[in-house]
């Protein structure tokens, strides 16, 4: 017994060695070689213009995706409007803060990135500057949360329990949202010159696109955060299917008090929403599955950190395009000002017969007993 413990106790030290002998060549190996042909793909003047110009066609849609929200979302929505305007504003902020606010020249798989932006040019705390970044991201996904909790508050007939925790719970995604840049501020290397050199030895190939002055080395190890990232994000996915599948079930449950065409009604509002947050959704998948092989496997191509990252960047863009293309009554506004503005330059438009909105129509969050439609 003792020669068979002994055995396992070598076999274990033996594994153990072995294992952190890799972790230890892992993290000393060069990923890219000094003699990488850089191409204007890999630099951050693209990186940073095509951000840019993305963020300048961005707000003005952003603008009217608002403007639509406030003033073209019928009566009948009033019990959704203001989660649909919290998660567009949140969503815009994303797409602002990455495409001109921090515009982050990212370095995956490293945990370091340049900044490009407007508070890099003007000397702000780039530590705040990761805060804001991470924090806007997280909050967004909060948002998603409420969306599909409040159609299932409205349409429920919710539990006195639930009424009294709604709001402590509420509070509680929003405070692990805002507090999740805590751990990385405490793991930011205080001196940031050696670990700048770490970088350098390890992506020599970046040494004729990024400065010294514009690199920002975040953490010496990503491995923490994609783990901390993992968790996080997979329980506000939880949290939203879970209110979704509420949803459903409580229109089945509840569906005899509502009339066909409000039934309909509802059960279209959410086809459109999971739409809306699904197609943007593959702009934040791909990019970050992405960055997960790139540390896996333990390679480096700039140039595809950067198109990765301008897609990802898109999310907000093509979020808000959806927004207004899938909800009928955006839909129906836009396509009048189209016919209007072909009368006016002299041209025949086809008019259509009005569609039916796809929007709820429970007016009232207080009466759970008694529809009213608009």
């Amino acid at each position: 017994m003792q020669v068979k413990q002994k055995a396992r106790t070598r076999g274990f030290v033996a594994s153990s060695t072995l294992w952190l002998l890799s972790r230890k060549i892992q993290k000393n190996m060069t990923l890219c070689s000094p003699t990488y042909p850089i191409s204007y793909l890999d630099t951050s003047d693209f990186y940073s213009r095509s951000l840019h110009i993305l963020g300048g066609l961005s707000i003005p849609i952003h603008i009217f995706g608002a403007y639509c929200i406030i003033f073209k979302t019928p009566k009948s929505m009033n019990s959704v409007k203001f989660t649909m305007l919290n998660f567009h504003l949140w969503v815009a902020l994303v797409d602002i803060v990455f495409s001109l606010i921090v515009c982050p020249f990212l370095l995956f798989p490293l945990f370091a990135a340049g900044g490009f932006g407007i508070l890099d040019r003007y000397g702000v705390s780039r530590t705040f500057q990761t805060f804001l970044q991470l924090g806007s991201i997280e909050v967004m996904f909060i948002s998603i949360i409420l969306i599909f909790e409040n159609r299932y508050f409205v349409i429920a007939d919710v539990h006195k329990y639930w009424k009294a925790a709604r709001k402590p719970w509420i509070a509680l995604n929003y405070l692990c949202a805002f507090s999740v840049g805590i751990p990385i501020y405490l793991a930011i290397p205080k001196d940031q010159e050696k670990s700048k050199l770490v970088v350098f030895e390890k992506l020599p190939c970046i040494i004729p696109i990024v400065t010294p002055d514009s690199l920002f080395v975040i953490a010496d190890d990503i491995f923490f955060y994609m783990v901390r990232g993992l968790i996080f994000n997979s329980a506000i996915i939880d949290q939203t299917l879970f209110f979704s599948w509420l949803t459903k079930r409580s229109l089945t449950k509840y569906g005899t008090r509502l009339s066909q065409k409000t039934l309909k009604l509802q059960k279209q509002f959410l086809l459109a929403m999971n739409i809306q947050l699904s197609i943007p959704f593959l702009s934040l998948v791909i990019p970050l599955a992405y960055v997960f092989f790139e540390y896996y496997l333990k390679f480096y191509y700039q140039k595809y950190n950067n198109i990765a990252f301008i897609l990802f960047a898109s999310h907000g863009l093509l979020s808000t395009i959806v927004m207004l293309m899938v909800h009928t009554p955006y839909r129906e506004f836009i396509s009048e000002n189209i016919r209007n503005f072909g009368y006016l330059m002299g041209l025949k438009v086809c008019r259509r017969e009005r569609l039916t909105s796809v929007m709820p129509s429970i007016v009232s969050t207080r009466s759970r007993n008694d529809v009213l439609i608009e």
